[in-house]
């Protein structure tokens, strides 16, 4: 996406408009002038979604900054307003306002696996949520690994699934003491210990 308004400036402007990672960052250059063609000697300002803001002094009309994207920055569409002018005090004179448009990836940042039952009983079922969240604690829809061990800490059972409310079935001849839920995807893990009460 693009737009521009302009009063009394030409500017060229160089961003790649590709797919970056939170934390990455991005090369803003290019070279602005007056309608004359002189050089212009003000400001260029950087705008992001969420309005945080880098500034620089033009030299000689030419410019060149990293803008860093937040870590915590949304995936998706996102917009970046680029400001350019000069000013005599407070007072803006001249000035040229483009906006372009970046992807930025969704990135899984972590798992909550949790439950309100600390026991479980056997034969009966034990309820927990599983839950995966991007870089702005949005959730994420990934395949993840499911491993339950049991009192002696042996796998007892594994399964690939997805986010949402999960529900494992015990028997009677489930082992009394601490049973443990691992989840497990891409480099991230999460446990969740619950005791397995006497049959």
């Amino acid at each position: 996406d693009f737009f521009e308004i302009s009063r009394s400036i030409d500017a060229n402007l160089n961003i790649n408009t590709g797919l970056y990672s939170p934390g990455d960052s991005v090369l803003i250059d290019g070279d602005a002038a007056l309608k004359s063609g002189k050089g212009l000697n003000g400001l260029i300002e950087v705008i992001l979604f969420d309005n945080s803001s880098q500034k620089q002094a033009l030299n000689n009309g030419s410019f060149s900054l990293n803008l860093s994207i937040p870590k915590d920055m949304p995936a998706g569409k996102q917009n970046i307003l680029v400001k350019i002018y000069d000013q005599d005090g407070d007072e803006i004179g001249n000035y040229i306002e483009i906006s372009r448009s970046i992807e930025v990836k969704q990135v899984l940042t972590g798992i909550s696996l949790n439950s309100t039952l600390e026991e479980a009983s056997p034969g009966e079922t034990y309820i927990f949520d599983l839950f995966l969240f991007d870089q702005a604690g949005n959730p994420i829809d990934l395949e993840v690994y499911l491993r339950y061990y049991d009192s002696n800490n042996n796998l007892f059972k594994e399964e690939l699934t997805r986010s949402g409310e999960k529900h494992f079935v015990t028997d009677y001849n489930y082992s009394a003491g601490y049973w443990k839920v691992e989840a497990k995807v891409q480099n991230l893990a999460e446990t969740l210990l619950f005791y397995m009460k006497e049959k």
